[in-house]
């Protein structure tokens, strides 16, 4: 077990030293070599922001041509929504007075079939009127008649019963059905 603890202990040694020996000692660099670089990171900064200002200047004058084109693309679609809209507005009021084309016909029909009705209905009342009448016209004759033949029948009952005072076998007669 010792010996175990001694290898453990050597390989953790060895691996604490390991990056050490990794990383290089860095050169010394003099005062004015800093000074050197700092001047050229300068010159590049300035030469970056000259382009940056470049690209930003382009960019604007893209973003522009953009914006210009969108306006003359909404402005075209504006004034085509527009005349869509009317063309709309022509068909709704175009839809409306078919509507009412359409409506006033089916008054019109309406008005018809009640005329129709009104007309099958006067011939019926009509027919009904005319059989009354000659049912009436045709049965005065008859009643007429049938009056006359009463005042017939009458005279001719008192006449029998006349004759029958004076004949004793016309009374009998007469006995016989009824009459006396």
């Amino acid at each position: 077990m010792k010996r175990r603890r001694g290898v453990v202990l050597v390989i953790f040694i060895l691996a604490i030293a390991c990056p050490s020996w990794a990383v290089e000692v860095a050169p010394s660099i003099s005062d004015k070599e800093i000074i050197e670089k700092l001047g050229e990171l300068k010159g590049d900064i300035k030469e970056l922001r000259g382009e940056i200002k470049a690209v930003r200047e382009e960019l604007k004058g893209e973003i522009n041509a953009v914006r210009q084109e969108l306006k003359g693309e909404i402005n075209s679609l504006r004034q085509e929504l527009k005349g869509d809209i009317k063309g709309l507005k022509a068909d709704i009021k175009r839809i409306e007075e078919g509507q009412r084309n359409i409506e006033h016909q089916i008054d019109r029909l309406v008005n018809i079939f009640i005329g129709i009705v009104a007309a099958f209905a006067a011939i019926v009342a009509i027919t009904i009127g005319f059989a009354i009448w000659d049912r009436k016209t045709a049965l005065q004759p008859a009643i007429a008649k049938s009056r006359e033949l009463e005042v017939k029948e009458d005279k001719l009952e008192r006449a029998l019963k006349e004759f029958a005072k004076a004949d004793s076998r016309m009374a009998e007669v007469l006995r016989n059905v009824g009459m006396l």
